[in-house]
C-alpha cells in the first residue's frame, strides 16, 4: 500500500510541484491543504503517515502546526518544509517532533530519499 503524505502550504506552485512528483515518481499517495485549519481538518477524517508542513502558513506558524498533530496524532510524521531556513527554525523544528527539515528550493532525490527514510524508520 502506498504512504500517504499531506502537503501543507499556501504557495500553490510548491503544493503542485510536490503533489505532481511525489505521487508520480515517488509512487506517494499525495493530498494537499493551504492552511492550517484545513490540514488539522483533514487529519482528523483520513489517515496520513506524513504531513510536510511549510514554516510559513497565512493562518499558523508551521512549527505549531506540527506541535498540534503530534499532540492529537502522534502516529503521524511531520517533516518542516521552508524557503526561510535558520540555524533556530531547524532545532526548533526536531525539539517539537519533526522527523526532518527541507529546505526550498527542492532537489527531488534528496526529498524522496529523506521522505523514505523517515517513514522506513518509523516502521
Amino acid at each position: 500500500m502506498r504512504e500517504k503524505i499531506l502537503v501543507v502550504d499556501d504557495d500553490k506552485q510548491v503544493t503542485g510541484y510536490l503533489s505532481k512528483m511525489l505521487s508520480e515518481v515517488a509512487e506517494f499517495s499525495v493530498e494537499v491543504a493551504e492552511t492550517a485549519e484545513k490540514a488539522l481538518q483533514k487529519i482528523q477524517s483520513a489517515k496520513f503517515d506524513l504531513v510536510l508542513v511549510d514554516l510559513k502558513l497565512p493562518d499558523m506558524y508551521g512549527i505549531q502546526l506540527i506541535t498540534e498533530i503530534i499532540n492529537s496524532k502522534p502516529e503521524i510524521l511531520t517533516v518542516l518544509i521552508t524557503g526561510h531556513a535558520t540555524i533556530a527554525s531547524a532545532v526548533e523544528a526536531m525539539r517539537r517532533g519533526a522527523s526532518d527539515y527541507l529546505t526550498k528550493p527542492f532537489d527531488l532525490d534528496d526529498i524522496v530519499t529523506r521522505l523514505r527514510r523517515v517513514l522506513s524508520e518509523k516502521k
